[in-house]
């Protein structure tokens, strides 16, 4: 594989590109926590249904040997 060389302006750019989405991703947590409470539902059906209540199972693991 070929490496690139980015400019600091370049570089800049990508950055600010990634942290303006994960602020809209934490934008769009937020207003779905709110559409449920405003739903009338109750903390564990939203911890469940955001996925911050746990995994009732683990994950399976590659074996990367």
């Amino acid at each position: 594989m070929e490496k690139i060389k980015l400019t600091e302006k370049e570089v800049e750019y990508l950055n600010d590109f990634v942290k303006m989405g994960l602020k809209l991703a934490r934008e769009f947590d937020l207003a779905i926590h709110f559409a449920l409470v405003n739903d009338g539902k109750r903390k564990m059906e939203i911890k469940i249904r955001c996925g911050s209540a746990g995994q009732p199972f683990p994950t399976p693991r590659r074996n990367t040997a």
